[in-house]
């Protein structure tokens, strides 16, 4: 099942840039890490080196989530990571 965003959790993510990416490590754990991220209304685009935890969890497992939070305020995103290799993030 795929939950649409609404315009109020688009708009919140449009005007954030920092979040916590959770991803799962080999045995299943969960891997946190605090990234910088751009939305553009459809996709997260984050800008991470190939050896770093997070690509290489979600290169084995694409199951990932995102939260964003500005005080008690948070929207979390589900979703399937795609890596892309060679391209500049501004070109994502």
């Amino acid at each position: 099942m795929t939950a649409e965003l609404t315009d109020l959790q688009s708009e919140f993510l449009k005007t954030h840039r920092l979040g916590v990416l959770a991803t799962s490590r080999r045995s299943g754990a969960p891997q946190v890490s605090i990234i910088a991220y751009n939305y553009d209304g459809t996709d997260v685009v984050i800008s991470t080196g190939d050896q770093s935890a997070k690509a290489r969890n979600a290169n084995k497992r694409p199951e990932v989530s995102l939260i964003v939070t500005d005080g008690p305020k948070a929207v979390t995103v589900y979703g399937s990571a795609t890596i892309v290799r060679g391209k500049a993030p501004e070109a994502l």
